[in-house]
């Protein structure tokens, strides 16, 4: 009746239940010498570790997958986020928020190895040596400089440490996971998500001897993990489900893209279950059908895993991949000497400030964002630009509608749509010119990247072309784009093609179901109504 009682109590213990099974299934073949047979009421059961450090088969698949990744990286920095954090890592900067004080420090020591690799291949080959699979997501983050390849390996470490204590009961596993626990926040704030339950599972566990004492262990445990990102107290906290919070439409290619970086860690937990599956059915194969039907599952075990790394092999392999150095420096190289840079787009700050910070190229120009230079605290930092005078605390971007966040590299177009329209008397040429840019997004970026801004705008411009007293010369070159009205039989008629593609792109517009909330659409409506003929 004790056995049974004591069975029940194990059971309850979901991390537990595989392994007491194991045990028992184990106690009754042949491997009763393996320690994995070891009675669970036995003493050594208590204190039995997992270990992986003497295991030739993990070795040998921890081989293979590193191998792959070495030959598949960027030979420099990648897109996103990537130069910007191989560049605060040179020289121990602050990365943007919240910092990833940890990631830094560790690069820092890698990239300032010798050999006479780039210093992002030397920070690329680090984070491809935290992570171990070959699906298309975990390795595009595995190949590049990415806080997220970090990430990975801290969220295996805490499942492989909670398997650990589940198994032994051991405390020693308890402080190192509270320690594991406060060092990977130093890293990538969204493991806290992947912390909670595992900390609640482990106080659950204890809930009968837990005493302050214990709890106090544990809180110093992980205040000495968090001492990386205590050093680096400024570092701000972004908000833990911020994309929940933000509610950003996935239909959007890019946001998709970045939704998808946070779908590894579930991920993870998804592979670990299913190996403790796979090794279930193998070890009841061996012991019904013998070790020819073990043997099988095996071969069929590796040729899957072969089988995906060569389906992806595509998408992982950027070993090519010089374009975004390449790119930074033709935009470096032919600017005159000591020259001030404005940049407002990512891709070229970051690209740029690692070839500053990281291979000393072009160090005499003076690169500045002017997405931060919007930002209050910018105020703080004029001493840092001893030679700039600026006229004010901060930049204030115009007020367009090109500050839209769907709106996507058409600030310039819109800011100038917008002033034609203030003006008195809109200047046609300006008008044409806005339309450019616009109808160049519409025409060649997929339909989910378009936005409502962008049809209405491209509407108004052609209004105005066409309501302006103003003439186009007709010895001019063509002011429109040639797919602009180009069924109107004269095509000289500059406003009767922009007239054409005003309707073309309202109508458009007011059939999409957002439009309905844009205050300017019953007058947009009814224009589109007046001139389309009716059947």
């Amino acid at each position: 009746m004790g056995t049974k009682r004591n069975f029940e109590l194990r059971v309850k213990d979901p991390c537990q239940l595989y392994l007491v099974m194991q045990r028992r299934r184990k106690s009754k073949g042949k491997e009763q010498q393996l320690p994995s047979a070891i009675e669970e009421d036995s003493p050594q059961a208590k204190h039995w570790k997992v270990s992986v450090a003497a295991d030739p088969v993990m070795w040998l698949v921890g081989s293979a997958v590193l191998g792959v990744y070495s030959q598949t990286i960027y030979p420099s920095i990648a897109g996103g986020d990537s130069g910007e954090l191989v560049a605060e890592s040179c020289h121990l900067g602050v990365s943007h928020p919240p910092g990833y004080p940890l990631f830094n420090m560790l690069n820092y020591l890698v990239v300032n190895m010798p050999g006479a690799q780039t210093k992002a291949w030397k920070a690329n080959l680090f984070s491809a040596g935290t992570n171990c699979m070959w699906t298309p997501l975990i390795w595009t983050y595995a190949i590049s400089a990415e806080v997220f390849a970090l990430n990975n390996l801290f969220a295996a470490w805490l499942l492989f440490l909670l398997l650990s204590y589940a198994q032994s009961g051991s405390v020693y596993y308890a402080n190192l996971g509270a320690f594991v626990c406060g060092l990977a926040m130093c890293n990538q704030h969204t493991i806290v998500l992947f912390e909670i339950p595992i900390v609640l599972y482990v106080l659950w566990t204890q809930r009968r001897s837990l005493g302050m004492k214990t709890l106090s262990t544990y809180a110093l445990y992980f205040v000495v993990g968090l001492l990386p990102l205590a050093v680096a107290f400024m570092y701000t906290f972004y908000l833990i489900v911020f994309h929940a919070l933000s509610n950003m439409p996935l239909t959007e290619g890019l946001l998709y893209g970045v939704h998808m970086r946070f779908w590894q860690q579930p991920n993870i937990i998804l592979f670990v279950w299913g190996g403790v599956g796979l090794d279930a059915v193998l070890q009841r194969a061996w012991r019904t059908s013998g070790a020819a039907a073990a043997g099988l599952g095996v071969v069929l075990s590796v040729a899957a895993m072969v089988g995906q790394g060569m389906t992806w092999q595509h998408v992982g392999n950027q070993s090519h991949a010089w374009f975004i150095p390449n790119y930074a420096k033709a935009l470096l190289d032919p600017l005159p000497p000591h020259a001030l840079v404005f940049v407002n787009y990512d891709l070229q700050w970051t690209a740029m400030r690692y070839l500053q910070r990281c291979e000393g190229f072009r160090p005499d120009l003076t690169v500045l964002n002017l997405s931060m230079m919007t930002y209050k605290w910018f105020a703080t930092k004029h001493a840092l630009y001893p030679s700039i005078v600026f006229p004010g605390d901060r930049l204030v971007p115009a007020s367009t509608n090109a500050r839209d966040f769907h709106m996507k590299k058409l600030g310039a177009a819109t800011y100038l749509l917008d002033e034609a329209i203030k003006s008195s008397r809109p200047n046609i040429t300006w008008l044409a010119e806005c339309a450019r840019p616009l109808e160049h997004s519409l025409r060649h970026e997929p339909r989910q990247f378009w936005s409502d801004s962008l049809l209405k705008n491209l509407g108004l411009a052609y209004a105005y072309i066409v309501r302006s007293p103003d003439e186009f010369a007709p010895t001019d070159a063509d002011p429109l784009e040639p797919h602009v009205g180009h069924h109107v039989p004269d095509q000289t008629k500059y406003k009767d093609r922009a007239t054409d593609r005003m309707l073309q792109v309202w109508r458009e517009w007011i059939a999409l179901p957002s439009a309905r909330a844009d205050p300017g659409y019953d007058a947009i409506a009814d224009i589109v109504r007046k001139f389309t003929p009716t059947t």
